[in-house]
């Protein structure tokens, strides 16, 4: 994976990721520092793969763990196991959150509503 970092707001990024972008050929992830708002630019080539309908398509691409950037035909056995059990831990959960919601009456879901200023911009919930 390739990696470039550069200062908060800079114009030399976006021309950077412009013509990273110009070239068709990258999959390209930019990630900004909440302390310092650094960006950091990652980028891998795209690579393709010949798909069940036998025609090349780009391959899927998976942030790991560690936060790189690693085409699906890269990765190795335990890489895609760990990922499978990531999605589907995560479609579980949504499923989970979709039920329960599904529980709650009309009345139920406008009360929890409220207003739409009852939680401050930016707050996460749990």
């Amino acid at each position: 994976m390739n990696t470039k970092h550069f200062d908060a707001n800079n114009q030399e990024m976006t021309d950077f990721v412009d013509k990273l972008v110009s070239e068709n050929k990258w999959v390209i992830d930019i990630r900004q520092d909440d302390d310092t708002g650094r960006q950091t630019v990652c980028w891998i080539e795209h690579k393709e793969y010949i798909a069940p309908d036998g025609l090349p398509d780009y391959d899927e691409v998976w942030i790991d763990a560690n936060n790189t950037l690693v085409c699906v035909q890269d990765m190795s056995y335990d890489e895609v196991k760990a990922a499978l059990r990531a999605m589907l831990y995560q479609e579980r959960v949504a499923q989970e959150a979709i039920d329960m919601v599904e529980g709650f009456s009309d009345d139920d879901l406008e009360d929890l509503a409220g207003d739409g200023n009852s939680v401050p911009p930016g707050t996460t919930i749990h």
